[in-house]
């Protein structure tokens, strides 16, 4: 019994998503997230997405500064707004009304026509699913939490 305690521990769900978020490199192909720790990974795809470019080392100077960048976003979210939205230095603030209704984000349906958001929340997971646009363009992101 005490050993099942030490090595499998009881996973915390989160109750709300208040807090400040990075983004996961999310590709819809493959089906697959690369977190920043990831670094070969997600290195690898950038370069991948550059696939025109013929110069080896220009696609590598490209995919590192596409990577890096990759690395400043994050979303930050307070109790009940999603306040603002940071990127390579660039702050866009965001100020959307949202309630958590078991387990369920519930945007403000007024504010929300400018945005066309669509969130979701994993509790299990920890992950934070945004859906942006309507039937003809959308784009999907996924964050995980960096701290409350």
């Amino acid at each position: 019994m005490i050993i099942s305690i030490l090595y499998f521990p009881e996973k915390r769900l989160n109750k709300d998503i208040s807090g400040t978020w990075k983004l996961n490199l999310y590709t819809m192909d493959s089906d697959t997230i690369y977190y920043e720790n990831a670094e070969k990974y997600t290195l690898n795809y950038f370069e991948k997405t550059l696939g025109n470019l013929k110069d080896s080392e220009e696609k590598k100077r490209i995919g590192e500064k596409l990577y890096n960048q990759f690395k400043t976003a994050e979303l930050h979210i307070n109790e009940n707004t999603i306040t603002a939205y940071k990127f390579d230095g660039d702050q866009t603030k965001i100020n959307l009304k949202y309630k958590l209704v078991e387990g369920n984000i519930i945007l403000d349906e007024k504010a929300n026509q400018k945005y066309k958001y669509t969130v979701n929340y994993n509790q299990e997971t920890d992950i934070l699913t945004i859906k942006q646009g309507d039937s003809k363009m959308n784009v999907m992101s996924r964050y995980s939490r960096l701290r409350n």
